[in-house]
């Protein structure tokens, strides 16, 4: 690995310096994590929650991976498959499996200095304009070559992350594109380029009770703070520090929001398709089919992911 240059920041606590530590690298966690995106859309921005849980490992091909759901997806972010397969190896390398075409592609290396090249690696492309092109869809599929322009290590609140810094040669944009250890990269499974103004910002992400990234600390995005990307099945918080109860559930068309007010929520079908927005703490999904129903609260500059069972 070649040794980056040393940059030093004190601020609030926190530290960040550019020398890559010797702890063992894995590109993604192993379970229990989120993702929350946002897209700066009008009027109310488009939110995307992924999760990783705690289910067993999917075999694939005699390979072993983890599965990352994408539970709620707006009309204008619809940046990757529902479901994605994905696996870290032990020399510091992610790889997500592509159903399409039966195979498993790179998506990053963290066992690379400043200054080093990755080839072939897997993206999306939403701007149309890498060559390539694995399969297109709602946006490209590519293959590229990525620039590690800087290796960060940043400590806040006694949580410390290693971030690389990644260009994809094949861009024009000067989105924050990043690999984070233990994370997987800027956008959850694969990295992402996506439009102008209305570019995809990762706002937080969580492996178990500890925010890995957080848009809403100095610097933004370190680590740290209480506010976090969580995902809450069947309206029970999975961490203490969640400050959102949704009750009952199931429930036959009523659910209530209980704890911070929601700013903004959203409910999504199964398909990912909306039939529900607005504000306040209750949710009334009376009139609609019974089934599984995903609901994104934003509230106190964080997002919470809610599963919803409605019955008859």
């Amino acid at each position: 690995m070649k040794t980056s240059w040393v940059r030093q920041l004190f601020f609030s606590g926190l530290l960040l310096t550019g020398a890559p530590d010797t702890l063992p690298a894995q590109f993604y966690p192993d379970s229990l994590a989120n993702w929350c995106l946002y897209r700066n859309v009008s009027p109310d921005g488009e939110y995307s929650v992924m999760h990783m849980l705690g289910d067993p490992d999917t075999l694939i091909n005699g390979q072993v991976y983890k599965r990352i759901d994408l539970i709620t997806i707006g009309p204008a972010l619809a940046l990757w498959y529902p479901r994605t397969y994905v696996r870290s190896s032990s020399d510091g390398k992610g790889y997500l499996y592509l159903p399409v075409l039966d195979q498993e592609f790179l998506t990053g290396d963290l066992n690379v200095g400043v200054g080093d090249t990755v080839h072939d690696v897997l993206i999306a492309d939403e701007t149309m304009t890498c060559p390539n092109v694995l399969v297109y869809n709602l946006i490209n599929v590519v293959l590229t070559d990525v620039v590690i322009q800087g290796i960060d290590t940043i400590t806040n609140g006694g949580v410390t992350v290693v971030r690389y810094q990644v260009w994809p040669l094949c861009s024009g944009t000067f989105d924050p594109l990043f690999w984070q250890r233990g994370i997987g990269t800027a956008h959850g499974p694969v990295l992402a380029l996506t439009i102008g103004l209305a570019h995809v910002d990762l706002h937080h992400a969580s492996v178990g009770d500890t925010c890995y990234y957080n848009w809403s600390t100095l610097p933004m995005g370190s680590p740290g703070g209480p506010e976090c990307c969580v995902f809450i099945e069947n309206g029970v918080p999975s961490m203490e520090k969640d400050r959102v109860l949704v009750h009952p559930v199931p429930s036959s068309g009523l659910f209530q929001i209980s704890g911070s007010a929601p700013d903004l929520f959203r409910v999504t079908n199964a398909q990912g398709d909306e039939v529900l927005r607005g504000q306040g703490s209750q949710v009334d999904l009376s009139g609609h089919p019974p089934g599984l129903y995903n609901l994104v609260i934003r509230a106190e500059h964080t997002m919470q992911a809610v599963r919803l069972i409605l019955v008859q």
